[in-house]
């Protein structure tokens, strides 16, 4: 895997799929090819242009030209930085569409001791019993869910959602080797496309600050080149966490910030 550093932290990227990671489609597991990063950023671009002329106002819409987006999401399908990790992991209602595919197509979708005995018990069912009727365990000791799609998927709503297993609540970010994590593409998940697609507005949006509030946004590029300095020395784990506290208390707070 290369792993490059573009500013906020580390940002991780390997063709925007590790080298050593299968992405699974439909039936085949395969490496995400050129072709396929060339349609996710037009995708993004896309999506993103739509998104702007929907959304911005006129007086805005006319500030933003095409070259500007096609910067933008050319920065933002660089890769992905450890906040959008945590966006992924902690908010994903934001990005997800609420399709179900995941619950349809993934296979297998394994579980642990601790999920079985979750599941079990919104079953009403014992452990073991739930392991009989609900799992197998294939030959490299994994166990996993029986059926496909998922048999806790009613409609495109999980019935077990509060209580679904690891897996999914990490869905679509997966684990390397090393232990550190990064974001899977898929060809029936559109979480990524919509990652992009905010981080491009982000952009655009500071990008149309730089004009009408020049000092402001400087000032907060700054305060942003200055917390990167702070936080570049932890580990990806520790920034994870970091973010993800600051977003609690972010939220918590009715969206005025947090206190450290």
């Amino acid at each position: 895997m290369r792993v490059r550093r573009v500013g906020r932290g580390e940002r991780y990227l390997a063709d925007m799929m590790p080298n050593d990671t299968k992405m699974k489609g439909d039936t085949q597991s395969h490496m995400l090819t050129r072709e396929q990063r060339g349609r996710f950023r037009n995708a993004v671009y896309q999506k993103t242009l739509r998104k702007v002329r929907d959304h911005f106002k006129p007086a805005a819409d006319a500030f933003i030209t095409d070259a500007m987006i096609r910067v933008a999401v050319d920065k933002v399908t660089e890769g992905i930085s450890n906040l959008d990790l945590v966006m992924v992991r902690d908010h994903p209602e934001i990005l997800c569409e609420r399709c179900g595919e995941c619950c349809r197509r993934c296979d297998p979708i394994s579980i642990d001791d601790e999920d079985l005995a979750v599941i079990a018990s919104t079953q009403g069912l014992s452990v073991s019993l739930a392991a009989t009727v609900l799992t197998w365990t294939g030959q490299n000791g994994i166990m996993s869910l029986r059926t496909k799609p998922c048999p806790f998927l009613h409609g495109n709503v999980c019935s077990i959602y509060n209580h679904r297993p690891k897996v999914c609540r990490n869905f679509p970010l997966v684990p390397l080797p090393n232990g550190q994590m990064t974001l899977a593409h898929y060809s029936y998940c559109q979480l990524p496309i919509n990652l992009a697609v905010e981080g491009a507005i982000v952009r655009l949006l500071m990008e149309l600050l730089k004009r009408t509030h020049p000092r402001l946004a400087s000032a907060m590029r700054e305060e942003a080149t200055k917390f990167e300095k702070q936080i570049e020395h932890l580990s990806q784990n520790e920034q994870i966490r970091l973010f993800s506290d600051y977003m609690k208390r972010f939220v918590a707070s009715g969206g005025e910030g947090g206190s450290g």
